[in-house]
């Protein structure tokens, strides 16, 4: 978790504020870069969620849309695509949530312990039921000027964000969605909805890879990355590839 107390005033900032905020503005200028080094919206999305979890020690950060205003959500990255993919379940089945909201009222939507907040009471209690989240943390990303994303934070422990982490994070988000709709641009992904239907394909990808290597995740994804340079092929391209035929890429 990044830790930054900005000086109310610069002349009575300490050596110890004056180094956090140097550390917050090279993160951010790393982040800038890993950004825009990557490779297409698909691999944008997911190093949206990898940096945004690392900010606050989040337990999981999702990345949803809306493909209709009146939803239900979809997954478009996760740092955890079998938890977000049962989170994301989970909402549909509520009809509401935290990064639901965020997205249809274009807002910061920050609940402490899920469990007790009437807004959600019922998806809250299935949420901590079933993944052990009391902590959400939600975005709205501005997209071409409207709110059809949402980026999410959840933790385990209630209270897990302090309003530093809040600032910091909204901060963050502004860039991604900067970064996500240039990188959605780039390859004329004008349709959420085909990029919802590539980001299932990814994360089924991901799966077999997983299995088949008997590797995390994040490793999956890296070794993705790393063939999809290496051939010069999309990553959704590969991705499809893979979930076609089953055969693992070395």
């Amino acid at each position: 978790m990044m830790d930054v107390e900005p000086a109310e005033d610069l002349d009575a900032a300490t050596a110890e504020d004056v180094g956090a905020a140097v550390n917050t503005a090279r993160w951010f200028s790393e982040a800038a870069r890993d950004l825009q080094d990557a490779d297409g919206w698909h691999d944008t999305a997911q190093r949206i969620v990898e940096l945004a979890a690392k900010i606050v020690g989040a337990d999981l950060a999702v990345l949803i849309g809306l493909p209709k205003p009146d939803g239900p959500p979809a997954l478009l990255a996760a740092t955890d695509f079998a938890a977000a993919e049962e989170l994301v379940a989970l909402q549909r089945a509520a009809g509401a949530a935290p990064a639901w909201q965020a997205i249809l009222d274009r807002s910061t939507v920050y609940v402490d312990d899920i469990t007790e907040d009437e807004r959600w009471s019922e998806y809250g209690q299935q949420l901590s039921a079933a993944l052990s989240y009391r902590t959400v943390l939600a975005f709205s990303l501005l997209i071409d000027g409207e709110s059809l994303a949402s980026l999410a934070l959840y933790a385990r422990p209630s209270k897990a964000f302090n309003s530093d982490d809040v600032e910091l994070t909204a901060a963050f988000a502004e860039h991604a969605a900067i970064a996500f709709n240039q990188a959605a641009q780039a390859e004329q992904v004008s349709n959420l909805r085909v990029a919802l239907d590539h980001a299932r394909i990814i994360g089924a990808a991901l799966g077999i890879m997983m299995v088949g290597l008997n590797i995390t995740q994040n490793e999956a994804f890296e070794t993705l990355r790393e063939v999809s340079q290496h051939r010069n092929r999309k990553l959704f391209e590969l991705a499809e590839e893979i979930v076609e035929t089953g055969a693992i890429p070395s």
